[in-house]
C-alpha cells in the first residue's frame, strides 16, 4: 500500500522521459521555425491559420517566452522535485554537483538583489530560489528575460532574492538540470559499454535545445520583422 508521503510523487524515470520529450519538441519547433519567412511556406500557412483561429496576434514565433518557461518548470520543479530533499541525501548532492559542473552561476544569474539573509552563490541555493519562484508563480516575463522572486513569508523583509535569466540562460539551466538528473538515473557503466539512455539518439534529440535555439534567439526579432514585412507585402499585393 502506498504511504501518505508517496502519494502524488512522480516516478523519477517517468518524469525524466516526459521531460526529454518536451525538450525534443522544442528542438522540432526550432527546426520548423528555421523554415519560416517565405511566402507560401506550409509551416507559415499553418502558423497563420492556427494563430487566427486561436486569437493570437501575428507575427508569432514558434519558440517564445512560454517555451523556455515551460522547460524551466518541468526541469527545475517537476523533474527536480523527487531529488529536492535534505542536504544529507547522497543522490540530491550528486544531482546538484552535476548541475553546477555544467553551468557558471557567476555568469548565469544577472541583476541579483537579495535580503540580508539570502544568497544564491551555489547550485543548491540557486535551484531552491528558482524552484520556489516557479512553484509559487513569482515570475515576471519581459521581452527577452525573466525575473524570478523567492521570499520566505516568515522573514520576508530579510530572506528574499530576485534575479534575472535571459531566454538563453533559461534554456541552459533546463538542459543542465536534465543532464544532471540523467547522470544519476542512468550512470555510465563501469565496463565502458554505453547503455541506450546514453546513446547518440538521446543526445541528438537535445543537441540544439539550447545551443541551436539560443543562437537563434538573437535572430528572433529579425525573423519576426521579416515575417511581418512579408505579411504586409501580401496584404498590399492583394
Amino acid at each position: 500500500m502506498t504511504g501518505a508521503t508517496d502519494r502524488g510523487k512522480p516516478d523519477q524515470r517517468a518524469a525524466f522521459h516526459q521531460t526529454k520529450l518536451m525538450l525534443f519538441n522544442m528542438r522540432v519547433l526550432h527546426a520548423l521555425e528555421e523554415t519560416r519567412g517565405t511566402p507560401g511556406n506550409v509551416v507559415e500557412s499553418l502558423v497563420e491559420d492556427s494563430a487566427k483561429g486561436f486569437g493570437v496576434r501575428l507575427p508569432v514565433s514558434l519558440l517564445h517566452q512560454s517555451s523556455f518557461l515551460g522547460a524551466l518548470y518541468l526541469t527545475a520543479v517537476w523533474l527536480w522535485e523527487p531529488f529536492y530533499t535534505s542536504d544529507h541525501d547522497e543522490m540530491s548532492k550528486k544531482v546538484i554537483d552535476s548541475f553546477a559542473s555544467r553551468i557558471d552561476l557567476s555568469k548565469l544569474v544577472k541583476d541579483v538583489r537579495t535580503g540580508s539573509a539570502r544568497t544564491a552563490n551555489n547550485g543548491r541555493q540557486y535551484l531552491r530560489a528558482l524552484r520556489n519562484a516557479l512553484g509559487h508563480g513569482r515570475v515576471r516575463v519581459e521581452d527577452s528575460f525573466f525575473v524570478f522572486t523567492d521570499e520566505n513569508p516568515k522573514n520576508a523583509q530579510n530572506d528574499w532574492i530576485e534575479f534575472k535569466l535571459t531566454w538563453a540562460d533559461a534554456g541552459r539551466t533546463a538542459e543542465a538540470m536534465f543532464w544532471a538528473v540523467h547522470d544519476q538515473l542512468y550512470p555510465a557503466p563501469s565496463d565502458g559499454k554505453v547503455p541506450p539512455e546514453h546513446d547518440a539518439g538521446v543526445r541528438a534529440a537535445l543537441d540544439s535545445v539550447t545551443r541551436g535555439e539560443t543562437r537563434s534567439l538573437d535572430q528572433v526579432n529579425a525573423r519576426l520583422d521579416a515575417i511581418r514585412a512579408a505579411s504586409t507585402a501580401r496584404r498590399k499585393a492583394g
